[in-house]
Order: structure tokens, then C-alpha cells, then sequence
């Protein structure tokens, strides 16, 4: 999917090698840059209605995290802080020194780390759908405790970070079975699953 400014132009791709590996990212836009880090399973094409209403007043570079979308798919480096890397390398490889960033889901703790890890260049942080590190998790959440009103199987009970985690378990369900495996995912946890498109 081609990502497009306010006035439907495309965005520019690119794909340099920044933190021993290769990041695929799309820019387009004018005014101070803000970085975009979409979440899993996801792409730089989650944010693809964000990004019109942004570029009338900022430089978007919205980013395929490594292991993702056209980014390269490195063994290691999965660690926010290697990922936070990928972030602030890439933002002095196209030359910004001071930069704001906006993540979602996993996005929002790559974004998080990005500000921590590289405070003086993050003017500003913004993060949606994730648990900030640190603070008290509510009822249904991972460490607020059981929340009788979710089913077992409600991605709000936090079931899929231990699942995720699972040393070769969850690549042994997926081989072959990614397109459907990710669209019941997603469209479970969606507050609207037609948004989801193909």
C-alpha cells in the first residue's frame, strides 16, 4: 500500500542501512519531522489515514520496524532499545537532529524507549494502545489481575504476550498460515474489524 500526503501525493521510499540493518520508511510532508511506529502485526501502513492530516504541518516519516513490512529481518535486535536505535539512527541518517515520534501498540513501546533512550533529540512523545512501563496495570490486563467480564481468549486478559513469547511455539502455527492466522488476530481485537482491509 502507497502511503499519500493531504494531497494525495505519494510519499518517497527509502531503505538505508542504519543500526546493521536495512529500514524501509516513507517521507513525505513539510515542517518539523514526527517519526510514525506502527505495532505488530502491522506496517507503516496502519498509520495511512494519519498521515494526510499530518503532512500539512510536519515532516511524516512513518517506519516498517525491523522484521516488518520492507524493513530487513535481522535473527536478534527485537529489544526496544535496539529498536529505539533504528529510530534516532535513522532519524540523523536523513539528517534530523530533533525529532518528535508517535507509536502505537508495540509502536508505543519502541517510541517510549526512543524518548528514553534518546532524550535530548525527542521533542515530543505521543503513544496509544500499550501500558506506559512502571505503572499499575487495571482489571484485565497483564498484572491487574483477572477481569471476570473478558472471555479467556480477549486480547485484553493479555494472553498473547505470554503466547508471543513462547520460545518456537507460535512460529509452529504460523508457517504457511500468516494471512489468516493475523486477520483473525487483528479483527478479534478491533474495535471495528472492517477497518481492517485486505
Amino acid at each position: 500500500m502507497n502511503l499519500t500526503d493531504h494531497a494525495g501525493v505519494q510519499l518517497t521510499h527509502g531503505k538505508p542501512k542504519v543500526n546493521g540493518v536495512e529500514i524501509h520508511y516513507a517521507i513525505g510532508g513539510a515542517g518539523e519531522p514526527v517519526f510514525l511506529v506502527h505495532g505488530v502485526p502491522k506496517t507503516m501502513s496502519y498509520w495511512r489515514h494519519v498521515v494526510p492530516l499530518l503532512t500539512p504541518h510536519y515532516t511524516v516519516i512513518a517506519v516498517d520496524n525491523r522484521g516488518a513490512g520492507g524493513s530487513q529481518r535481522p535473527l536478534t535486535g527485537y529489544d526496544t532499545a535496539t529498536m529505539a536505535a533504528d529510530v534516532a539512527d535513522l532519524a540523523t541518517h536523513l539528517g534530523f537532529e530533533q525529532f518528535r515520534v508517535a507509536g502505537e501498540d508495540w509502536g508505543a513501546a519502541i517510541a517510549y524507549a526512543v524518548a528514553a533512550f534518546h532524550r535530548p533529540r525527542v521533542r515530543q512523545l505521543v503513544f496509544q494502545e500499550t501500558l506506559l512501563p512502571g505503572l499499575p496495570a487495571g482489571p484485565g490486563l497483564p498484572g491487574g489481575g483477572p477481569d471476570p467480564s473478558l472471555a479467556a481468549d480477549d486480547v485484553r486478559t493479555g494472553w498473547h504476550f505470554s503466547f508471543f513469547s513462547l520460545p518456537h511455539v507460535p512460529e509452529l502455527l504460523l508457517a504457511g498460515r500468516e494471512r489468516p492466522f493475523w486477520t483473525w488476530y487483528a479483527r478479534r481485537q478491533m474495535w471495528d474489524p472492517t477497518a481492517l482491509a485486505e
